[in-house]
């Protein structure tokens, strides 16, 4: 078994996997549910199955395939999000949106919230769980996004509802109250900038055009449409558009607050639109 794990841990360190030793303990530890103490100090059966599964782990993670998607989940706000290559990967970023609206609204929210470009669903429900008697929406121009949407519903329990939308163009005028997206705004000139593995998600949801926010654009101009009177719109932004994202935003909210909220990183991840 060492001789193998250090055949895998040099394979990968070939193509570019940073920390492959670790990202081989928690697969075996996530994967068959062993404790991840086990796994470092190799107390476990390291059984048949597990050999095979981790071969195919190390192949397709030696090609550029996330780590999630090949595992089949990931995790955001403490619970369990299945994914597949027809969604985004939720990251730990995209927290800082829900950590906002809960701390903005509390849990006794009983408004109606949109999540759009919803992907997994991963922002739609945990606000669906974490307040209850909200009205959750759900929307994405992806038919098998949704899907993913579906089933993680349906495993945490979460009360939302899916819509199959392009952007906003499916509701109508001043009917939501909180509006939230995390929606594609890497430019396409950063393309071939990217990590190999970025690459290996959905094009639709990484893509917001040439300069990457001409989609949050359209969407802001729908969103002015369809947000209540004094509602929010918050949306997550490229680590480095803040300058130019708040110059089209406040072209078009004039008389509306807007600010941006950092990540745990010290960039400038989320915009807010209060009083839209």
């Amino acid at each position: 078994m060492k001789r193998k794990f250090l055949k895998y841990i040099d394979s990968l360190k070939k193509k570019g996997i940073k920390e492959p030793l670790l990202e081989i303990q928690r697969f075996i530890s996530e994967k068959f549910s062993i404790p991840l103490v086990d796994v470092i100090t190799g107390d476990f059966e390291f059984t048949p199955e597990i050999a095979k599964e981790l071969e195919t782990f190390v192949k397709k993670r030696a090609d550029g395939i996330p780590y999630a998607y090949i595992l089949g989940f990931t995790h955001f706000w403490g619970r369990k999000f299945f994914v597949s290559p027809d969604v985004l990967i939720p990251r730990p970023e995209t927290e800082v949106i829900v950590d906002f609206v809960l701390k903005k609204f509390g849990n006794g929210f009983k408004g109606k919230i949109l999540d759009c470009c919803t992907g997994s669903g991963n922002i739609a429900i945990s606000l669906a769980l974490e307040m209850p008697e909200a009205v959750v929406f759900a929307s994405d121009i992806s038919i098998k996004a949704l899907n993913i949407a579906r089933k993680n519903a349906e495993n945490l329990n979460a009360n939302i509802s899916l819509i199959n939308c392009d952007k906003l163009n499916c509701l109508k005028a001043h009917s939501i109250d909180i509006i939230l997206a995390n929606p594609p705004y890497i430019g396409l000139s950063e393309k071939y900038s990217l990590e190999r593995e970025v690459l290996n998600e959905p094009h639709i949801a990484l893509f917001g055009g040439d300069k990457g926010y001409e989609f949050l654009e359209e969407f802001l101009n729908k969103a002015v449409l369809i947000v209540k009177e004094k509602g929010i719109i918050v949306f997550e932004i490229g680590y480095n558009q803040r300058k130019e994202v708040e110059s089209l935003t406040r072209e078009i909210f004039k008389k509306s607050d807007i600010y941006f909220l950092k990540d745990l990183n010290g960039h400038f991840r989320v915009g807010v639109i209060e009083n839209a």
